[in-house]
């Protein structure tokens, strides 16, 4: 909740041209960013041991990680030129995954490229699908 908050903040600021989200509602936000992780860590127990030995609930790392990098994930508050998600980056590297999910294989500067297999298609349309008096009852 505290994270869309931000983002909202982030978004509403960049529109009205200002150069940084208010001080009250960034405050506000990190507060509440702070208390939730906290809140997270309370609920999900660290399993005892060491920590390469034992492997920790997933919850629990990704809270260890909020909290031990706050600065990081809240660095689009400070800078609003830093987007708050990678939305943008996922759009702009589909293409290429497109390209490469539709031949098989990536083109850019291969040497040695990889055999395509192509797909066994029916030959006529009526064959992809069961005709009425094929269907069971």
């Amino acid at each position: 909740m505290a994270l869309r908050g931000l983002i909202h903040a982030a978004d509403l600021a960049r529109e009205q041209g200002r150069n940084a989200i208010p001080a009250g509602t960034l405050a506000m936000f990190t507060k509440m960013y702070r208390g939730g992780v906290a809140v997270g860590l309370s609920r999900v127990r660290r399993l005892p041991g060491a920590a390469k030995t034992v492997t920790q609930p997933v919850g629990r790392v990704l809270l260890e990680t909020q909290r031990d990098r706050a600065d990081d994930v809240l660095r689009f508050a400070h800078d609003l030129r830093i987007p708050p998600t990678n939305n943008q980056a996922e759009r702009d590297l589909r293409p290429a995954k497109t390209r490469q999910k539709i031949s098989g294989r990536l083109r850019f500067g291969e040497r040695h490229p990889t055999p395509v297999r192509r797909a066994r298609l029916p030959v006529h349309r009526d064959q992809a699908r069961p005709r009425q008096h094929d269907r069971p009852a």
